[in-house]
């Protein structure tokens, strides 16, 4: 319960956009300036903050790894099931990136409480795999899809630009060589990151379309991001063995509900925002019903 009250305030802000939006108070536009700040400060603030601070033991290097090949293998499928749609293409492209962004960040509170430091430890190892493809190879296809034909040979130019990427790589660089950041940086680094971010919930309640919840298509991006996540999660666990926390972090992690950054690389990219927000907000509704009811079956 006490985890389920800490998601109020995003039920909230998402009730805020949507309120907004109907009022015409907010348009389409807004939610895009919405985002740009959470581009160009939000996010590199909160993955300079946390991904200087994650303890990158070997013994541990499976939980990034089950994440990297959750992504690339869930590729494949979800560009085939969107090419056999015929969608058009920018929606195709949201179809294609929400699947493969997972959103760790909403378990965290469910794994908090029920297994601790440790379990939050874990699950932060899993996020970093996430992270590194999300803020590269996914971004590039969201810019792949959203581009004109004469720009699509400019991904990686665009991932170069992309400044969540550039604090991915800065933070990555200062935990490897054991520089770090000062405490107090840290912080509030950690402190502007988290509530910034929570404009990508005002933004999903402008942009979102009551009318989609019901899409086949839209349940269908749904399914394979818990379905295929899931099963590849399972055949991850079967592969190497795995026991204990290190098992129920990469089952929990590749179940995770699609990620606000679906809205964020939709808005930048020109991808079809509607769909990529209701998108997210079905996922995460979803998640908070079955995430504690899986918690209790892994224990």
């Amino acid at each position: 319960m006490d985890a389920l009250v800490r998601f109020a305030p995003i039920l909230l802000l998402f009730l805020l956009g949507v309120a907004l939006r109907r009022a015409g108070i907010a348009r389409t536009e807004h939610g895009d300036r919405l985002l740009a700040v959470v581009v160009w400060v939000g996010l590199p603030a909160l993955v300079l903050a946390t991904i200087t601070r994650i303890s990158l033991e070997p013994a541990l290097a499976l939980l990034p790894l089950a994440a990297i090949f959750t992504i690339l293998v869930t590729a494949p499928v979800v560009i085939g099931l969107g090419r056999a749609l015929r969608l058009p293409r920018r929606t195709l492209g949201a179809f294609v990136i929400g699947p493969l962004i997972m959103n760790p960040a909403v378990e965290y509170p469910f794994v908090l409480m029920a297994w601790g430091d440790a379990g939050v430890a874990h699950l932060a190892l899993f996020d970093l795999g996430n992270a590194v493809l999300v803020l590269t190879a996914v971004y590039g296809l969201a810019h792949w899809f959203g581009s004109e034909a004469g720009e699509r040979s400019r991904p990686l130019r665009r991932v170069a630009t992309f400044p969540p990427a550039w604090a991915f790589v800065i933070a990555l660089v200062l935990n490897l060589t054991g520089v770090g950041l000062p405490h107090a940086a840290a912080g509030v680094l950690l402190e502007i990151g988290r509530w910034v971010v929570f404009l990508v919930i005002v933004a999903m309640g402008i942009y979102f379309d009551v009318r989609l919840v019901g899409s086949g298509t839209l349940l269908l991006a749904a399914a394979v991001r818990i379905g295929v996540g899931g099963l590849l999660g399972a055949l991850w666990i079967l592969a190497f063995d795995l026991e204990g926390m290190t098992r129920n972090v990469v089952l929990l992690g590749t179940l995770a509900p699609a990620g606000f950054n679906t809205v964020v690389f939709a808005a930048r990219e020109n991808l079809d925002r509607a769909f990529a927000s209701s998108l997210a907000s079905l996922s995460v509704l979803l998640g908070l019903l079955y995430i504690p009811l899986l918690l209790v079956v892994l224990e």
